[in-house]
């Protein structure tokens, strides 16, 4: 680490955090936890999966503890206000991507993707063409396309306000995640019990990358999330298909071929933990990473890196709550 890393003051992050029967949103002075500060309770929520910053403040999306969908708006990251995503049983909203002004929200339905649409920044919802029958955990744009990456892989749609997904069978996984940088996608994610990662240049064509999670050993851990960052790919996971679940990172120059990955912390390296339900950004320089014990929330994790490398991370121990998304101010 540098000294003009050091010397720098990263920006303030919102988080939003849960402890499995209602959720916090947080303001913090920095990538490191300073001076966090509760802004906002929401009773009843299970998780808030992804915060944004829109045109007009910030949206916020997650689920309440019947797996229906929840949303918020804030002016100003400090004052909160729920607003109406069409809740009804499962359609709890997992990520959500902002596309030339307007909110793309994909999520969980038992009998097709849950998608939603805002185009005022999260004040107003309405229900999209449907996905598939799976639970969409990210969404992204790329070349013209939105893909949703979850349980059945991956799907893609020219236009979700419009035209259906349609499944891309050339990906096959599950419990998958993608990133896009300038002139690739990358995705992770799992084929029981291996680690997977796939890229495309053009959203069309897919091919399997090499090596992600290779450290981990067979039926180790398996990566659940990943960020371009900093001028590469950073993976973070640790849903092991064992006990051991670690908190496990990996990086890539160029998304093609991964490092093989290690340890996040030596101090996070323990059972039960997993980075699957937690957040991944970029505050600045610094890329964060979260989860935690998802079954009994009786601790969280909390972990922030420069580099992304594995054992080059600050980590902070949390009791009772898990972030399950960050973003920058």
């Amino acid at each position: 680490m540098t000294l003009a890393a050091l010397a720098y003051t990263p920006p303030a992050m919102l988080l939003g955090a849960t402890s499995g029967t209602s959720c916090q949103i947080y303001l913090s002075s920095n990538a490191l936890l300073g001076n966090g500060r509760s802004v906002a309770q929401f009773p009843g929520c299970a998780a808030i999966t992804r915060i944004l910053r829109v045109s007009n403040g910030f949206a916020a999306v997650g689920l309440d503890g019947a797996a229906s969908c929840l949303s918020w708006h804030s002016p100003n990251g400090v004052s909160w206000s729920a607003t109406n995503c069409l809740p009804a049983a499962t359609t709890g909203l997992q990520s959500m991507v902002l596309v030339g002004g307007r909110l793309t929200a994909l999520g969980r339905n038992s009998g097709a993707g849950t998608v939603r649409i805002s185009s005022d920044g999260g004040l107003n919802w309405t229900s999209a063409a449907t996905g598939l029958a799976v639970t969409y955990n990210g969404v992204d744009y790329f070349n013209g396309r939105y893909f949703g990456a979850g349980t059945g892989g991956l799907d893609s749609s020219a236009d979700p306000a419009t035209l259906n997904f349609s499944n891309i069978p050339a990906v096959l996984g599950t419990g998958i995640w993608l990133a896009t940088s300038a002139d690739r996608v990358v995705l992770v994610g799992q084929n029981p019990p291996s680690a997977i990662a796939y890229y495309s240049f053009d959203g069309v064509a897919w091919n399997s990358a090499s090596g992600i999670f290779s450290g981990a050993g067979a039926g180790g851990d398996l990566p659940t999330k990943v960020i371009y960052h900093g001028g590469q790919w950073i993976a973070v996971g640790g849903a092991g298909i064992t006990a051991t679940e670690r908190c496990f990172a990996d990086y890539s120059a160029d998304g093609i071929n991964w490092n093989g990955g290690g340890p996040l912390a030596a101090s996070c390296d323990t059972a039960a933990v997993t980075l699957a339900n937690g957040a991944l950004a970029s505050v600045g320089p610094w890329v964060v990473a979260s989860g935690g014990d998802a079954a009994t929330f009786t601790y969280g994790y909390f972990a922030s890196s420069l580099s992304g490398r594995p054992g080059d991370w600050i980590l902070r121990s949390l009791n009772g709550e898990v972030i399950t998304s960050a973003v920058a101010l």
